[in-house]
């Protein structure tokens, strides 16, 4: 895939503090295996989660990040998944997932345009 040379990444991992040996394994091939591209890796730590999130945005916003790739202290991903997220050519890119308690049961959020023009409408379904 043909990378644009403005593309800088952060790498923001919001966390209670704490980031699981096989996650970090998956950020470090990542980088090591993509060297065409620039990285900024962010690990913020706290108490408060969404508080997180807004640090690593705002450190995007300041250091002139064309994208962020949040990543949750417990995920594994192969090391192309970046090329392969941004080749989506998208604002933003999601991932289903389960609910932490059995059985399994997916997350969806959709956009229920028929009811909510502003776009401001949305639902999670279980």
């Amino acid at each position: 895939m043909d990378m644009k040379n403005n593309t800088r990444i952060l790498i923001g991992v919001p966390t209670y503090g704490t980031i699981k040996s096989r996650t970090a394994l998956c950020l470090m091939n990542t980088i090591n295996q993509n060297k065409d591209l620039e990285f900024l890796p962010l690990l913020c730590h706290s108490g408060f989660i969404a508080e997180n999130f807004n640090t690593i945005i705002r450190v995007a916003q300041e250091q002139l990040c064309s994208h962020i790739f949040f990543v949750e202290h417990d995920m594994v991903f192969p090391p192309d998944t970046i090329k392969r997220l941004v080749a989506h050519d998208v604002d933003a890119v999601g991932v289903l997932y389960n609910c932490r308690y059995l059985p399994l049961t997916l997350v969806n959020w959709f956009y229920d345009k028929e009811h909510d023009e502003s776009k401001e409408n949305y639902h999670a379904m279980f």
